[in-house]
């Protein structure tokens, strides 16, 4: 296999998936080094069975929930949501999506809850909105990048909506 040609077709997706769990331009980029790491030295191991894509896809979201449980250890040995939502990078002007000149301060502000809201979900909750909402996944891709039925993909969806309605509904209050 050619490894520029798979970096080249796939490192966009990677960087912009470990964004959506790190919300750091440089972990995003450490996380997408890794990935390529990962991927180039067990490319053997592919055994063709799904895509090359739903593979990367698989390898990234591990590679990702790892860097921040591995970071969440070093900062305070907490959990790594903690870190997430204690994150300095949350307000940087700079990352995705809050930077859309679209945003105004008002939205910006609703997305950032909103994401809150979804990184405090369960892990495979979580998963499953941040592949078929933010990355915009069918929903049969993102059950093989999760490796679970689409019913279940259905169901984690489902479960994580309701989640998020009652966060929606208690901050009404």
């Amino acid at each position: 296999m050619d490894f520029k040609v798979i970096f080249d077709q796939h490192k966009r997706m990677v960087y912009n998936l470990s964004l959506h769990y790190v919300w750091s331009k440089e972990d995003a980029e450490e996380i997408t080094q890794d990935v390529f790491i990962q991927v180039f030295s067990h490319i053997e191991q592919f055994r063709h069975e799904a895509q090359l894509r739903t593979w990367i896809y698989r390898i990234t979201i591990h590679t990702a929930l790892d860097f921040l449980k591995k970071k969440a250890r070093k900062k305070r040995g907490g959990g790594w949501k903690a870190l997430f939502i204690d994150s300095p990078h949350w307000n940087d002007k700079e990352l995705i999506p809050f930077a859309h000149p679209g945003f105004d301060l008002e939205q910006k502000e609703q997305v950032e809850q909103l994401m809150r809201w979804i990184f405090e979900l369960p892990d495979k909750q979580r998963d499953a909105i941040v592949l078929t909402k933010l990355e915009a996944l069918s929903y049969q891709v993102a059950a093989d990048c999760m490796q679970i039925s689409v019913k279940s993909l259905e169901n984690y969806i489902f479960r994580a909506k309701k989640n998020i309605q009652e966060k929606i509904e208690k901050q009404r209050k």
